[in-house]
């Protein structure tokens, strides 16, 4: 798959997980539950959606409550669906650069897909973690945290197939 397809594919995931998390984002923030995501017992996004682990300090949470670990919690109470709102808006933002050859926050290429590589990782891994605190701890499941699951392997998967362009070689003339 050429360069142009990958970019495209990740700006169109991008979307895809940007309006996943401003629907997720908007259902933290109601004050009650709502019936917008039980589909039976075990997948139910309100637990999910409602639970410590749910923000940036569900982490603290995690290390204190569940890794009975001697660390302070530490209150950030930004939710978990509107870091990765920002994030795959940056995603967007750098895959679309890319594909326009234009720089994006002063950045160039190269420095771009570095960015992209980091971000994903980063956010594979979080991703790993809240699929742990789902199957293990909160014994739920939240549909829409899965599709956003499956949006991070997708992107990360295509800027991983995205190569570095080959510096050009400088002809020498010989001299005489």
């Amino acid at each position: 798959m050429n360069e142009h397809k990958r970019l495209y594919k990740i700006q169109v995931i991008s979307i895809i997980a940007i309006l996943i998390s401003i629907f997720l984002s908007f259902h933290y923030y109601q004050p009650q539950t709502s019936n917008f995501c039980p589909f039976g017992e075990s997948f139910n996004c309100n637990v999910i959606n409602k639970s410590p682990y749910a923000t940036i300090d569900g982490i603290f949470y995690f290390l204190t409550t569940d890794m009975n670990l001697d660390v302070p919690l530490v209150k950030i109470p930004l939710p978990n669906a509107t870091v990765t709102l920002v994030i795959f808006l940056i995603i967007f933002g750098a895959a679309y650069s890319i594909g326009k050859n234009k720089p994006f926050w002063g950045m160039k290429r190269e420095k771009l897909l570095q960015l992209l590589r980091v971000l994903l990782y980063i956010s594979l891994a979080y991703a790993i973690y809240l699929a742990y605190v789902e199957a293990f701890i909160l014994l739920n499941y939240c549909i829409f945290c899965i599709l956003l699951d499956v949006c991070i392997i997708a992107a990360l998967w295509l800027v991983i197939g995205i190569k570095k362009k080959a510096k050009k070689k400088v002809k020498r003339r010989k001299r005489r």
